[in-house]
């Protein structure tokens, strides 16, 4: 027992994709095809896998979990829900993806509407946005953001076209470049009749 130290301990020692199924069926997982699992841990990581097998670890009574699996657990249930997880995301971003191509067109279009660099005018936004002193929510910390990702992007054809050819960008144009953070942000300073 330490007495008030915390004493930490060497690293775990490294296993070949071999070594980690023997480990896991050591705990109690079963294999319907050991050289799968080895080329599942070759491609998936061992411990981005454990969040997965998590839950199949045998609760104790302390409220914590064995190192032990519940009888039954199979790779193959635990390999399932990874893949069903990550085919979940892939769906939510894909979704997402839509969302903001919408929101960002339309921010475009209500704008560009006004004048093409309507976004360059305090006028056409919420004062409280303006004159907001947030170092997150302002419209002076936006127009630096934005001004940032103009210049990450000025070798981007469609931008660099434009800088060589007009006086600014229009908003259709530069808020393609712009991340979703400060989509977000705009569309929060916009007038409450534009958002």
């Amino acid at each position: 027992m330490t007495t008030g130290t915390n004493k930490k301990r060497s690293p775990k020692k490294w296993q070949s994709f071999k070594e980690q199924v023997a480990t896991l069926e050591s705990r109690g997982m079963i294999f319907e095809d050991k050289a799968n699992a080895e080329y599942v841990l070759s491609q998936v990581n061992y411990y981005r896998l454990s969040g997965y097998w998590y839950s199949f670890r045998i609760m104790l009574s302390n409220n914590s979990r064995s190192d032990n699996f519940i009888t039954g657990t199979t790779f193959d249930d635990v390999l399932n829900i990874y893949l069903f997880d990550k085919q979940l995301r892939l769906l939510c971003l894909r979704a997402l993806e839509n969302i903001e191509m919408s929101v960002r067109t339309n921010i475009a279009h209500t704008l560009g509407r006004i004048s093409p660099n309507a976004h360059l005018n305090t006028d056409n936004f919420d004062q409280r946005f303006i004159k907001s002193e947030n170092r997150y929510w302002s419209y002076d910390t936006w127009l630096n953001r934005y001004q940032e990702q103009i210049k990450k992007a000025k070798k981007s054809p469609f931008i660099e076209h434009h800088l060589n050819h007009y006086q600014y960008l229009p908003i259709w144009v530069g808020i393609e470049v712009l991340d979703f953070g400060s989509i977000t942000t705009l569309y929060t300073g916009l007038r409450g009749k534009q958002q």
